[in-house]
């Protein structure tokens, strides 16, 4: 027997069944139908992921905000105090967004920041790409918002605005994101000469971590550092150009980038030795020619090589 005859005999049995129902129950039937419908829509709404852009979180002492980053986004959800059970049920639903956005107020405490953090699990934020953090609050531990980079270390890209009160090498940032290729770090510490540290240093720790993560294959391609302590020596600043200058272009900056040839150093409003920033930077540009790196070096001691 076809297909076409079965169709045919179901809808004769059909036709059967509902000529012995009245009117008001095949009604009712039909507004229950509707309403199923519509509950069907709305849950498989609500329960399907949503995939942002970007994202950003903020922390007001213990109010949480969380919006999607573009300027004709959804609202977004808030709630004060801050449960990391409602953190959990929040980014259930939302899939990782290539950039997340933290930004920390200066009257969040500890508490509060770990609360946040805890709502967030480990495979979720290990799929973030790009991370930018901001905290303005002195008594926030440094190294209890640094330690959660260690859940990110697929990360290419990290600018963080800090208020650092402790003594930290950005090697230590160097060695959790093995990926990095863009680092943008700004210090809200005052940097007047006044021998006031910013706390995160730019040492040979650093140079020699920075050079571990390249694993045979340059991937580092801008290095911005304002209001830090430069404590780089010459003779490891040197030997870091050398080795880049002859590594192969590791293959995301060949496809993800417009410029993968050059590395791009800049120091601003850096706090070092006089002497040894004359010394530093014109090794620096002697050492890039000889490469053929191209130089820009304006005014400022900024330099892309």
């Amino acid at each position: 027997m076809s297909s076409t005859s079965c169709r045919r005999l179901d809808d004769v049995a059909l036709w059967s069944i509902l000529k012995l129902v009245d009117a008001a129950t095949l009604q009712n039937c039909r507004r229950v139908s509707t309403k199923w419908n519509g509950e069907i829509h709305r849950l498989s709404d609500y329960t399907s992921k949503f995939i942002p852009r970007s994202l950003i979180m903020e922390l007001y002492g213990t109010r949480f905000k969380i919006t999607v980053g573009t300027p004709n986004g959804p609202k977004g959800f808030e709630e004060d105090p801050i449960s990391s059970k409602t953190v959990k049920q929040v980014f259930r639903h939302v899939d990782p967004p290539k950039t997340l956005l933290i930004f920390l107020s200066e009257d969040v405490d500890l508490d509060s920041y770990e609360m946040m953090m805890s709502g967030i699990s480990d495979d979720w934020i290990s799929g973030i790409r790009e991370l930018e953090i901001v905290y303005h609050n002195p008594n926030l531990p440094f190294s209890k918002v640094l330690k959660h980079l260690e859940k990110t270390p697929n990360l290419t890209y990290l600018s963080l605005s800090h208020y650092c009160n402790e003594t930290k090498s950005i090697g230590d940032i160097f060695e959790m994101l093995p990926e990095l290729r863009y680092l943008r770090i700004f210090g809200f510490n005052s940097n007047d000469g006044s021998g006031c540290s910013s706390g995160l240093i730019f040492d040979d720790n650093a140079i020699e971590q920075l050079i571990k993560n390249q694993s045979g294959f340059r991937r580092i391609q801008n290095i911005e550092l304002f209001n830090t302590d430069v404590t780089v020596s010459m003779d490891m600043m040197i030997h870091a150009l050398r080795y880049l200058a002859r590594l192969p272009i590791h293959s995301d900056c060949l496809q993800k980038s417009k410029n993968p040839e050059e590395v791009n150093l800049l120091f601003d409003n850096c706090r070092w030795d006089s002497t040894k920033e004359l010394n530093l930077l014109a090794s620096i540009i002697r050492i890039s020619s000889n490469f053929n790196f191209p130089i820009q070096q304006p005014n400022e001691n900024i330099l892309k090589g």
